[in-house]
């Protein structure tokens, strides 16, 4: 399917405008590029606009994957587009590769374990995701208390979620 740039470029303001969503990488060629490379996915409407998209982004560590950038445009939301587009995102982890959610958001949560994730606890956090790649870039906690982060697996504030593709 082919996007124009202009498209990507809307998409890339509406993700930069959502406070949940880390909005430092969501320019437009970061997006596209994800596209290309098969690790994002994406619905549009009759004109070519996205409306619905959700990426798997490269961390630290080797052959893991963070999901996330998840995001359906205001006039489609509560229509499914979300459940689609997170078990096709799930589909699209490779063979081999580790992926991985951290969230707040109850309805990524449920949609993430809908679509057959699994939920750290506490004791599995570290065992589960890489440090690294999970906790190591987190700037809500000072270093030092990052191993013992009382976030950590607390539904308000902090869950994990990961997936094996």
């Amino acid at each position: 399917m082919t996007v124009s740039i202009e498209s990507w470029e809307k998409l890339a303001k509406a993700l930069q405008k959502e406070a949940t969503i880390m909005g430092y990488r969501n320019t437009a060629k970061n997006l596209s590029d994800l596209y290309l490379e098969d690790l994002a996915v994406i619905k549009q409407n009759r004109i070519g606009d996205i409306i619905t998209f959700g990426g798997l982004w490269s961390t630290t560590e080797e052959k893991c994957l963070e999901a996330g950038s998840f995001w359906v445009h205001p006039e489609y939301r509560n229509k499914k587009h979300s459940s689609w587009m997170f078990q096709r995102l799930s589909e699209k982890i490779p063979t081999g590769y580790l992926a991985m959610c951290i969230t707040h958001v109850d309805k990524v949560a449920h949609l993430v374990i809908k679509s057959g994730w699994s939920e750290s606890s506490k004791e599995n956090w570290h065992s589960a995701v890489p440090f690294a790649a999970s906790c190591g870039p987190c700037d809500v906690v000072a270093d030092n208390e990052k191993m013992t982060c009382p976030h950590m697996a607390t539904k308000s504030l902090c869950r994990m979620f990961y997936k094996i593709g």
